[in-house]
């Protein structure tokens, strides 16, 4: 009986030591992990920052030499937003549909069609193929 438990207490040793490795391991494991997408992130932020200097650079030379630059500087940042997966939704004459828009008002239209966008109050987003901002219309009814 003493032998046994002798046998035990070694096994139980033995299996308390693996865990006990096991559990550094996977310790060592979430920490790298958490690190690398720390890292990737600030990459990303660098990357996206990288981009848009160019276009506050070209907003303060269209304030400092009082030019006309605005629509070439809006144009600028919406190729860095398509560039980057940000697509516009585009819903005027559209059917309305919740996963894209958001009815703030109504409108009785003979000349349209029913429960379609007639007005775009505030342009929705897409980025890569998700909703980030619905558009805010006036439907028909």
């Amino acid at each position: 009986m003493e032998e046994k438990i002798i046998d035990t207490e070694q096994e139980l040793k033995i299996l308390n030591d693996k865990y006990l490795r096991l559990y550094a391991e996977f310790e060592n494991y979430r920490k790298r992990i958490q690190k690398e997408n720390s890292e990737r992130i600030n990459l990303y932020n660098e990357k996206l920052i990288l981009e848009i200097l160019p276009i506050i650079d070209n907003f303060e030379r269209s304030i400092k030499f009082n030019t006309d630059g605005i629509e070439l500087i809006y144009n600028q940042l919406k190729g860095f937003l398509f560039n980057n997966g940000v697509s516009e939704i585009d819903c005027l004459g559209k059917k309305f549909d919740t996963d894209f828009h958001e009815a703030i008002s109504t409108i009785k239209k003979n000349k349209y069609p029913e429960n379609h966008v007639y007005k775009v109050i505030q342009k929705g987003y897409i980025l890569n193929g998700k909703v980030i901002r619905h558009s805010k219309v006036i439907v028909t009814i």
